[in-house]
């Protein structure tokens, strides 16, 4: 604790909510968290104070896994390409394969 008060704004608390469930893992980050609590508890006043919140699933795209894409339909991933913090993925459909990127809000990973 004494680190973290040290480093003020250069210092995060990552909170991360179901890591065992990769459907409901989210992940959020807080700067400084010292500076914006006098205690601190088990409780749920913290997800108020996050400034990034995700539920990160690019973890878990992968060649041959299943996906939903908005407009697209059902499809497999054929490729994955990761450029920077953006990712292409080649994804099979029924009647065509499209190269498309990934965005959590239109792309909805399938059970394996």
């Amino acid at each position: 604790m004494q680190f973290a008060r040290e480093k003020g704004d250069d210092f995060w608390l990552y909170v991360v909510e179901h890591a065992l469930e990769p459907k409901r893992r989210n992940v959020h980050a807080i700067r400084n968290p010292f500076e914006k609590s006098d205690e601190f508890w088990f409780d749920q006043g913290w997800i108020n104070i996050a400034e990034e919140k995700s539920g990160d699933q690019r973890i878990l795209l992968e060649v041959g896994r299943q996906v939903k894409v908005e407009n697209w339909g059902k499809g497999t991933i054929l490729k994955v390409d990761k450029r920077g913090i953006g990712i292409q993925l080649t994804i099979k459909f029924m009647f065509s394969t499209k190269c498309l990127t990934y965005n959590s809000v239109s792309f909805e990973l399938l059970e394996e």
